[in-house]
């Protein structure tokens, strides 16, 4: 039990220490104009699509193509639906995180690094963002009902979309 608190204290001092490293001070001091914002989105918005159908590929083949039968059970599509679900919360936290990252570490608005809180206000915090995660979320959700549906040997190839109905 004293290990249980030790460790659990112990996570909870690392991003403490960690949020110690972030940088107070801003390097911009000025609002990023909509130009800069728009370029921003646009470059992002077609690799979030790319994004989304590479791991809705991935997802669907290499892994929800290969679930085993359960022993009471003749199909794999409830198991297969709910996997597809922890998959797309996975792909939408992650996507929002790389996001963020790419706004506060990577890309350059106009010559200048935005600090932490810039970035979550004026970029992450933007409808614009909410539209790249529905871009990557919707390019997943597609590319994993197709592959799923085209992989022949599939096991839960009607899970995502339906298949023919008998009369």
């Amino acid at each position: 039990m004293r290990s249980r608190k030790r460790r659990s204290i112990q996570l909870l001092i690392w991003p403490l220490m960690l949020s110690l490293l972030i940088p107070a001070t801003a390097l911009a001091q000025e609002p990023v104009s909509q130009e800069v914002l728009d370029e921003w989105f646009y470059s992002r918005l077609v690799w979030a699509a790319l994004a989304g159908a590479i791991f809705g590929i991935v997802a669907g083949l290499a892994h929800l193509c290969r679930l085993q039968f359960q022993l009471n059970s003749l199909n794999v599509n409830g198991q297969a639906r709910k996997k597809f679900w922890v998959w797309f919360i996975v792909i939408a936290v992650l996507g929002a995180l790389a996001l963020f990252l790419d706004a506060w570490l990577v890309y350059s608005f106009s010559a200048l690094s935005l600090a932490f809180g810039e970035a979550l206000t004026q970029v992450w915090l933007n409808y614009r963002t909410l539209l790249i995660l529905l871009t990557l979320v919707v390019a997943f959700v597609v590319t994993v009902a197709i592959s799923t549906r085209l992989k022949s040997d599939c096991r839960c190839r009607y899970a995502f979309l339906p298949g023919p109905r008998s009369k």
